[in-house]
């Protein structure tokens, strides 16, 4: 479960202090998919930000499955590359240079959660697969003429949870989702 609790974030425009996010509270429960809607400007990507450790709030907390993440009160703030959640980008990049394979089996040997050696291509083809049947039930494969093989790359790490700014992407998943 994600729990937010009166997070306020700011930043500078000049000499003026602009609140992106003031006083938020918001529970996700566990296997739930949330849509996070407004107008361009509202936070919305304010607060994804945070939830990734990629901004630091000055109000609030952020706990996940009774973890804290980050408290503003107490100064705690655990680092983006330790926290229990990947963030996928409008941009969906991935390395052209290497196999979509290869891509996906990245966090598996360098990331928080590798795993050994041995056990990387069975679950880079069990995530594959799965992408795989999803895609059957899609024409289009890629959003902002991007390729959504970057999609595929979070689902690699297990217990993870995946935050997708952008209508496209937040769409593909959702459908697949169900």
């Amino acid at each position: 479960m994600i729990s937010v609790r009166g997070l306020t974030a700011t930043y500078r425009l000049g000499r003026e202090t602009i609140a992106a996010l003031d006083g938020v509270d918001l529970s996700i429960e566990e296997k739930h998919v949330f849509v996070l809607l407004g107008s361009s400007g509202c936070g919305k990507k304010t607060l994804l930000r945070c939830l990734a450790g990629l901004a630091t709030p000055v109000e609030g907390s952020i706990t996940i499955d009774g973890t804290e993440l980050s408290n503003a009160d107490s100064d705690k703030f655990m680092q983006p590359e330790d926290r229990p959640l990947v963030m996928v980008f409008q941009s969906c990049a991935m390395w052209p240079h290497i196999r979509v394979f290869d891509n996906v089996a990245f966090p598996l040997k360098a990331g928080r959660q590798r795993l050994p050696s041995i056990d990387i291509p069975k679950r880079v083809d069990e995530v594959l697969g799965l992408f795989s049947t999803c895609l059957n039930y899609f024409q289009n494969i890629a959003f902002n003429g991007r390729p959504l093989g970057a999609l595929i790359i979070p689902y690699s790490l297990k217990h993870m949870i995946q935050l997708t700014p952008g209508p496209n992407i937040s769409r593909f998943l959702c459908g697949a989702l169900r």
